[in-house]
């Protein structure tokens, strides 16, 4: 698989802000243990932040399986989930107080290689989700494509910059990229170490535009990601994951299908 194979949704309906939840719930409640399922009873995992949030999903072309999560939390009258975690850099707290500053969290990539759970409360994963991003070569194309997806949603809707609260080998791999992400706060602890750090949308957006153009992935009229609206036949809510206390179930029917695949 390429990274042309893999197409980046904003879930700009309740039927794709569904979708995510799911995927969330299956990753973080079921999978890592990081929330508790009986907090969502009806299979969808979501908080207070959500309510002010823009989500991301990605598709696979090939499989029509979905395969990652992201959002960006947007600045409401209680400021960003990070900033209850750590102590950021004053300029930066500024910059949050002015509005200009989301919050990249909740990214799951699921159909990983496991020896055990699939890691990662939001850009809070760790080394397991870094050494299984190196082992599958799909997923760090993901990753790419959801960041260059939150990039440029930034540049159109008047964000400077993104944060994000995540492991030091994390922050390396996304450097490795071309990434110009840098440290803008102190170090805590949520689940282990975790450090603060931000790049601007525009030079985000242009390093990821510049991997994904040599790599010859990305048509030149390519967007940075299509609209669950667009792309969504209307029958797809009939085929939302059905719960039940300690698994998920998914069809297998439409090319528009919900479980991801584990099978390469």
């Amino acid at each position: 698989m390429t990274e042309r194979d893999y197409q980046p949704i904003l879930a700009d309906t309740p039927e794709g802000r569904a979708v995510h939840y799911r995927m969330r719930y299956k990753v973080f409640c079921l999978e890592t243990g990081f929330e508790p399922p009986e907090y969502f009873p009806d299979g969808q995992e979501r908080d207070a932040y959500d309510d002010r949030a823009v989500h991301f999903l990605v598709r696979s072309r090939y499989t029509g399986h979905w395969v990652a999560t992201l959002r960006l939390i947007l600045r409401g009258s209680h400021g960003l989930q990070i900033e209850q975690l750590c102590r950021l850099h004053p300029e930066l707290q500024r910059s949050i107080a002015r509005g200009t500053v989301a919050e990249a969290s909740r990214l799951s990539i699921v159909g990983l290689p496991s020896s055990g759970a699939i890691p990662g409360a939001g850009l809070r994963g760790g080394r397991g989700l870094v050494d299984r991003l190196r082992a599958r070569r799909a997923s760090p194309q993901i990753l790419v494509k959801l960041l260059r997806a939150a990039g440029h949603y930034g540049l159109l809707h008047g964000i400077d910059h993104l944060v994000c609260l995540i492991r030091p080998t994390l922050a390396r791999l996304v450097t490795e990229m071309g990434v110009p992400l840098a440290p803008c706060g102190h170090p805590c602890r949520h689940r282990g170490v975790r450090v603060p750090h931000g790049v601007s949308c525009r030079a985000l957006s242009a390093a990821l535009d510049r991997l994904t153009s040599h790599s010859g992935a990305m048509d030149r009229d390519d967007p940075p990601y299509a609209l669950f609206s667009e792309i969504a036949a209307p029958e797809t809510a009939a085929w939302m994951p059905a719960v039940t206390p300690n698994r998920v179930e998914y069809p297998t029917a439409l090319w528009l299908r919900a479980e991801p695949d584990h099978s390469h």
